[in-house]
């Protein structure tokens, strides 16, 4: 302990840190900047790099060296350049992110005697068959927004061959939730409230093979999928996996980002002149400003996800529509009250998608012909999620206690 509170080592090993910066910023309100030493590398392709400046409030005390994969550092290198910098490795918890980027064991077998934690930014970045890297000691717990992974805690197995026992491990539920100084309302940022329907984040659509969503067409759902290039030329997948899910295995969540791009092509076309979507490469308080610029966000999740757009919507004062997940309710409040939430339908595939549609269709209909309804829920929502217990602080207190035992008299 260091003046009778926790040390603690940050360690964000990937990029884009998404909610890692809120859950480093208010460990560093509860604890104090001297407890937290925050560690993570600089990834220039990455637009958000997190140094030390005037223009970012959030920067790295000890920057890594730039790696091909974070899964090249180890411990020992770690701490070398934390010593390097003047700051003691005697640290009381090492809570990391990404829960698939974490540092090996150096050849050495060195091993910090601390509690360490993997935090995990999403639920979908990664299959199950990832967490055998519990078998090699790594962690002693694990956090998680929700139970998506928790059936590998349940019992002893075997994962790609590796014989796993979960039992002394901690498996942490810590929901998605909002920034109280980040995520509220802006009525002076630029086009404040323009648009009536938005949403902010990644729509499901290929960005790397030449364009947003306008450039997207589909000729038949989870069949032939086509693109054009920056120069007007259309292709086509040549595999029965659209080109905005590579990279990603190919498991339900293809279905998952399939559905969420025709939503978004869907309410475009049926809603021209209220429903925009909008970049989602921010963070911050730019993702806030800009989630600001919608009365009305939606949202669909990815593996049951309860996402960051959820909490952070709610406390920037918009009207939520998203699908229902195990466990929203304690986040969101009361569902047509404080949000609205639509079921998904996921089989048989490609049969209930209308029906689905039709649901989230007509909410927002109603939504547009009784605008008081949204001023109502808006006020609902700003002032509900503030008085509940899920703000970026309120989770980083229950984190440090369920993990080493503290908790702040």
């Amino acid at each position: 302990m260091k003046n009778s509170k926790p040390y603690v080592l940050f360690l964000v090993l990937s990029c884009p840190v998404t909610t890692a910066v809120h859950y480093f910023r208010n460990m560093v309100r509860l604890l104090g900047k001297d407890n937290v030493i925050s560690c993570g590398p600089e990834r220039s392709s990455i637009s958000w790099d997190l140094k030390k400046g005037a223009e970012h409030e959030f920067g790295w005390d000890i920057e890594l060296p730039k790696k091909d994969h974070p899964h090249m550092y180890s411990y020992t290198e770690i701490y070398d350049s934390i010593r390097a910098k003047g700051y003691s490795t005697d640290f009381d918890l090492i809570l990391a992110s990404d829960p698939n980027m974490f540092p090996f064991v150096g050849q050495d077998g060195f091993r910090p005697n601390c509690h360490i934690s993997f935090y995990a930014c999403d639920t979908h970045r990664g299959p199950r068959s990832f967490m055998k890297v519990i078998t090699l000691g790594k962690m002693d717990s694990f956090i998680q927004p929700n139970e998506y992974y928790k059936e590998v805690f349940e019992y002893p197995h075997v994962i790609d061959g590796v014989h796993y026992n979960p039992e002394g491990k901690k498996f942490i539920i810590s929901k998605s939730a909002f920034d109280d100084q980040i995520h509220k309302i802006y009525p002076d940022c630029e086009e404040f409230e323009k648009y009536d329907v938005i949403f902010v984040g990644n729509d499901g659509i290929d960005k790397w093979k030449g364009g947003a969503h306008e450039n997207f067409q589909m000729s038949h759902k989870y069949a032939d999928y086509h693109w054009k290039d920056d120069r007007g030329n259309t292709y086509k997948s040549e595999t029965n996996v659209p080109l905005f899910n590579h990279g990603c295995p190919t498991d339900h969540r293809f279905f998952e980002y399939a559905d969420r791009a025709e939503l978004l092509c869907r309410l475009r076309k049926d809603f021209p002149n209220n429903f925009k979507i909008l970049p989602g490469t921010l963070h911050a308080e730019d993702y806030a400003k800009t989630l600001n610029k919608g009365k009305i966000v939606i949202n669909m999740s990815i593996a049951q996800d309860l996402n960051m757009r959820v909490g952070e919507a709610l406390g920037c004062g918009r009207v939520l529509i998203a699908d229902e997940c195990e466990g929203m309710d304690s986040v969101c409040g009361i569902n047509n009250i404080t949000y609205v939430k639509y079921r998904k339908f996921y089989n048989p595939l490609n049969v209930n998608w209308d029906l689905t549609y039709d649901i989230i269709k007509s909410k927002i209909q109603y939504f547009l012909a009784h605008r008081e309804k949204i001023a109502e829920m808006q006020n609902n929502a700003y002032h509900w999620i503030r008085h509940s217990g899920n703000s970026y602080l309120d989770r980083v207190k229950m984190i440090i206690k369920s993990t080493i035992g503290w908790e702040q008299n």
